[in-house]
């Protein structure tokens, strides 16, 4: 059509003739390829699916469900480790029965300059279990 236009365009200049031809074009409303051609976002019912794009979505929700639970798992896991690894690989306190079962000797509240090598030996383990059973219950030292 625009080749038409420029020909009479072109015959017109050689005739001197002034006259006015003007050129149309389709409004983008009218242009066929669009009339016929739907956007996703123009579309605002669910969408259908077919038996073969329901087992697809089915296959991806499964493989995406096993996913989450194995993250979950792995969570977990590592959780329990650094529990496990903040509690020094206990995850239950002692009974605090072994506290009740160290008892401090009479003797031991006697001057140290009195006491015996044994009895020295004996309170350095005393001290010694002492400690470590502070360490293990997590109890203030007295």
């Amino acid at each position: 059509m625009a080749e038409r236009l420029d020909r009479l365009a072109e015959i017109n200049a050689e005739l001197k003739v002034t006259a006015v031809h003007t050129y149309l074009s389709h409004d983008p409303a009218e242009q066929p390829e669009r009339c016929l051609s739907v956007h996703d976002d123009e579309v605002t019912v669910p969408r259908v699916l077919n038996a073969e794009e329901r087992r697809a979505a089915a296959a991806a929700a499964a493989a995406a469900a096993a996913e989450a639970a194995a993250v979950s798992e792995e969570t977990v896991a590592a959780r329990a480790r650094a529990l496990k690894d903040m509690m020094n690989n206990r995850l239950e306190r002692p009974k605090v029965s072994a506290m009740e079962e160290l008892q401090r000797e009479l003797w031991m509240d006697t001057e140290p300059a009195t006491w015996s090598v044994e009895q020295k030996k004996e309170y350095k383990e005393f001290q010694v279990t002492l400690l470590h059973l502070h360490l293990t219950l997590t109890l203030p030292l007295p």
